[in-house]
């Protein structure tokens, strides 16, 4: 059966792929060049202390050249780490049950879409019409707006999946529904403080979910 909800564009890391401790892993090796020293002496003591910063607080406020650094580390280091790295456990059942519904899905990334589309074809998640990665300053409403204008989707057809809050700001400056969840790097307390449209917290809950929208 046709869905009337054409376009569900996912974030990655942290979404469809489980990258947390990867990527903490790989910030606490760049800290010194990137956070604050209050930040960075907490960083190094408690893996869990990124989940409760909003992603303003970790990124938008460091100067953009220790941004440059950090975002570009955590890239390239992960080019080498994705082979370790698994889905989010129920993300392809998930997954599956949407294309079922023939929704076009697709994946908006601050990671290389090179290093995505090897990680979804080895984990046999390619249930994706199309991969784009965003700029290396993490503002990604503009690479939103780019991907409804080069596909000619209609905002009111799209729904973001994400799980931090600069997607859900990007969603709502591109004029899009956000789908904010728990599970990836950003605590629900946090997301709640940026009223998402819907927050889930469980990845099995999140086909029905879209089917309700």
């Amino acid at each position: 059966m046709q869905s009337e909800k054409k376009i569900i564009i996912f974030d990655f890391d942290g979404v469809i792929a489980d990258s947390f401790k990867e990527i903490v892993t790989i910030m606490k090796k760049l800290a010194v060049f990137s956070l604050n020293k209050k930040d960075r002496e907490l960083s190094q003591r408690e893996d869990e202390y990124f989940r409760g910063l909003s992603s303003e607080e970790l990124f938008f406020r460091m100067p953009k050249w220790k941004l440059f650094i950090l975002v570009i580390g955590v890239r390239i280091a992960m080019i080498g780490m994705m082979k370790d790295i698994r889905p989010i456990v129920g993300i392809r059942e998930e997954l599956k049950k949407l294309k079922e519904e023939n929704y076009t899905l697709g994946i908006i990334s601050s990671n290389y879409s090179s290093s995505i589309r090897k990680f979804l074809v080895d984990n046999e998640l390619d249930y994706f019409d199309f991969v784009y990665s965003s700029s290396v300053f993490l503002r990604k409403e503009k690479k939103l707006k780019e991907v409804l204008e080069a596909r000619k989707f209609s905002a009111e057809e799209v729904i973001f999946i994400g799980d931090e809050t600069r997607d859900i700001e990007a969603a709502k400056k591109a004029g899009v529904k956000i789908v904010s969840v728990s599970w990836g790097f950003t605590t629900k307390k946090i997301l709640e403080k940026y009223a998402p449209n819907y927050l889930i917290e469980r990845s099995e809950k999140l086909a029905s979910l879209i089917k309700e929208i």
